[in-house]
Order: structure tokens, then C-alpha cells, then sequence
């Protein structure tokens, strides 16, 4: 069905998370730092690399998400 929870990306760049915004955003998803915390993509509008990892996910399933992550590591 093309269907996940949750997507961890890394090593993007304010190009590449600026389309893709749209589409996440559009389908109910919103991008995170790893901590939980809000990423904002226009910090980045400078065209600097974007150094942390993002989690890709629904707001209500990021708790879920994150609990996950952390014990599985």
C-alpha cells in the first residue's frame, strides 16, 4: 500500500527536504530532529549541509516512534 510510520533520513540538503516537505506535510507527516523537536527547514536556507539525522512521521506517532527507536539501539 505504500505505507510507513516513520522514515529516518540523513546527509540531505535544504534541496532535497524542500520538495519532499510538501508531500510529507500533505499526507499528515511532519519532520523531526532525532530529540523530538521541531526541524525547520529555513534555518538551512543558506544552502548549508543539514549535519543531524531527521525522523519522518505523523505528529501523533512520534512519541511511538522515538520510544522505539531508543530501545532498540
Amino acid at each position: 500500500m505504500g505505507r510507513a510510520e516513520a522514515a529516518i533520513v540523513s546527509n540531505v540538503t535544504y534541496k532535497d527536504l524542500a520538495a519532499l516537505r510538501v508531500v510529507i506535510e500533505s499526507a499528515g507527516g511532519k519532520i523531526f530532529k532525532l530529540d523530538g523537536t521541531e526541524f525547520f527547514l529555513n534555518e538551512y536556507l543558506d544552502g548549508q549541509d543539514i549535519d543531524k539525522d531527521l525522523l519522518i512521521t505523523s505528529p501523533g506517532a512520534l512519541n511511538q516512534v522515538r520510544s522505539y527507536i531508543t530501545h532498540t539501539r
